[in-house]
């Protein structure tokens, strides 16, 4: 299991001032007019774009006297934080908070204040080398950013496998929001399961908590909530928590990207644990 970790902050690097790049946001403006400066654009601020946005500035004056110019990094993402997703699930029982697994992009020492933008990408002209953007903040705000380098690092969505009501009825782990969402509804449920007049067939459906995928998320979360009940819970509801039933299911091995001991470990540890089971079945619905 991760421990925690505290959060870090970059040091700010002091720089000659420049003259500020006009910024004009207007429904069809473009952010930032052509200059003289070699604009890298970065879209994600996840490991990798988070990564490279940090990496290039540390590396910053050498890059410049390569191209002879001198170089912005520009960020576009829909979130203004890299997130530490490994402890993502041990924030979802309250053993972590989640400032602790947050980075905020803006404290990376941007040259210009207009150098991260929070906004979602529409679309990309590789000819004008400009990328459409949306604002986050107003779908009313759309303009145009220009680029020299375009760096294409806005990750991936939870899959679906296309199975019916997977959206509408279950939770995804991928960003704060989910793990706040899921804390929500795991108090909320133990607070039903107390309600006067709820009978035990209700009390157990409620504490029953279906995980699908036996990834290193689902077997973290997995833990994570066993032991949020049995450490936490028991002594807030000493009663209903005897009814607590964790069920992780997946296809194939859990943690198959890992080598069979571990697994095997892993195995052991989720036997070991009464009210928790693996289901070796594929979803249908």
């Amino acid at each position: 299991m991760f421990r925690s970790v505290a959060s870090h902050s970059l040091l700010r690097r002091k720089t000659t001032p420049v003259s500020s790049m006009l910024l004009r946001l207007s429904h069809t403006a473009t952010a930032v007019e052509a200059s003289d400066r070699f604009r890298v654009v970065i879209v994600g601020t996840g490991w990798a774009g988070y990564k490279l946005l940090i990496n290039g500035k540390e590396r910053r004056d050498d890059i410049e006297r390569a191209l002879g110019k001198p170089v912005d990094f520009v960020v576009i993402s829909e979130r203004n934080h890299f997130l530490y997703t490994p402890l993502l699930a041990s924030t979802t029982v309250g053993t972590l908070e989640f400032r602790s697994i947050t980075e905020p992009v803006r404290e990376s020492s941007f040259r210009h204040e207009q150098d991260f933008v929070l906004a979602s990408v529409q679309s990309i002209d590789t000819e004008s080398k400009q990328v459409q953007c949306q604002s986050t903040l107003s779908t009313d705000l759309n303009y145009k950013i220009d680029y020299d380098m375009l760096v294409v690092a806005c990750g991936s969505v939870p899959s679906t496998f296309g199975l019916p009501g997977v959206t509408e009825h279950a939770f995804f782990l991928k960003e704060v929001h989910h793990a706040r969402e899921i804390r929500r509804r795991i108090l909320e449920n133990f607070e039903l399961a107390t309600q006067p007049g709820v009978s035990e067939a209700t009390q157990r459906q409620l504490l029953h908590f279906i995980v699908v995928g036996g990834g290193p998320t689902g077997i973290e979360f997995c833990a994570e909530l066993y032991d949020f009940v049995n450490e936490d819970l028991t002594r807030l509801y000493p009663q209903v928590s005897n009814y607590l039933q964790v069920s992780l299911i997946d296809a194939g091995e859990i943690l198959s990207m890992f080598n069979a001991s571990l697994r095997e470990r892993a195995m052991r540890k989720i036997e070991n644990r009464q009210s928790m089971r693996i289901i070796k079945h594929n979803c249908t619905e």
